[in-house]
């Protein structure tokens, strides 16, 4: 067989379907019919034939060169929304950490007098801040 990859062949990405497989070689098999075009047919049958034998086509799947720019651009199609989702849920908790890990510093570096004063309990703010008052 002339072509190296039966896949690009074909003219799909690498795959175990059969039936894509199929689909792919019946579509080419409209375009190039053996009797207006015997080149196009060979190529294409052959490739269909090296896809079509027993592990063949497991080994030319693993064997397939890499479309490196179409599964990045189907990764970022996949997860580009949910990690940026995810990010902004963890910028907001962070957030809401950060304030009440201020929050319990502040609070416990509070007396009881300070703390009736800012809560509005003024019939505590004049007490000690022994603890037993």
């Amino acid at each position: 067989m002339a072509d190296k990859d039966p896949f690009e062949a074909l003219e799909i990405t690498a795959t175990l379907d059969v039936a894509q497989v199929k689909r792919a070689y019946f579509a080419l098999l409209q375009r190039h019919p053996p009797h207006i075009d015997p080149e196009g047919f060979r190529r294409i049958r052959a490739a269909y034939e090296a896809l079509m034998a027993p592990g063949a086509r497991g080994l030319a799947y693993a064997t397939a060169p890499i479309g490196a720019a179409e599964e990045l651009a189907r990764w970022h199609g996949r997860w580009d929304a949910p990690m940026q989702q995810a990010l902004s849920h963890f910028n907001e908790a962070s957030a809401r950490a950060t304030a009440i890990e201020s929050f319990v510093a502040g609070a416990s570096r509070m007396t009881l007098s300070g703390a009736a004063a800012m809560f509005g309990a003024p019939g505590l703010a004049g007490q000690g801040d022994g603890g037993d008052g």
